[in-house]
């Protein structure tokens, strides 16, 4: 994000927004396989509880039971990654990538560019601020050149 802005005295949205997008779309793509794993282990438990009420429950069972005899169980963290990387190859631990991304690169986006608006923003109105202090001191200064 830094080396895409920092070029420009003061960044602008639309720039802001884009460098937010890459930036998102490169830390999901490092950290997608950890996060494809905890999301496989914290199924897992969520399905082994039964964690579900009411109607869906009855449904969720169901599907619970297919994926039980089709997935295999983990004992934790590297169970999980020697598992996927055995049966499903690399391309197990990046199930999911694209729409990951899109979504992470609209969020972040779009945050670091609504956070450069009201930077932007705020920084105006300080500005301006200034620059009417300095004006009302300077027509101070001259009152009271003229006074004496």
């Amino acid at each position: 994000y830094d080396y895409l802005i920092r070029f420009s005295e003061r960044t602008s949205v639309g720039n802001a927004g884009i460098a937010g997008s890459i930036a998102g779309a490169t830390s999901k793509i490092i950290v997608h396989p950890l996060d494809t794993v905890k999301k496989r282990v914290q199924s897992q438990t969520f399905r082994e509880l039964g964690m579900m009420s009411g109607g869906r429950k009855a449904a969720v069972d169901a599907a619970a039971s297919t994926i039980r005899k089709s997935k295999p169980s983990y004992d934790g963290m590297s169970d999980c990654i020697i598992k996927i990387a055995r049966e499903e190859g690399i391309q197990g631990f990046y199930r999911g990538l694209v729409p990951s991304v899109l979504k992470t690169m609209a969020g972040t986006g779009l945050t670091f560019a609504f956070f450069t608006l009201t930077k932007n923003t705020l920084e105006s109105i300080h500005d301006n601020r200034i620059a009417e202090k300095e004006r009302l001191s300077l027509v101070k200064d001259d009152l009271s050149d003229k006074k004496i």
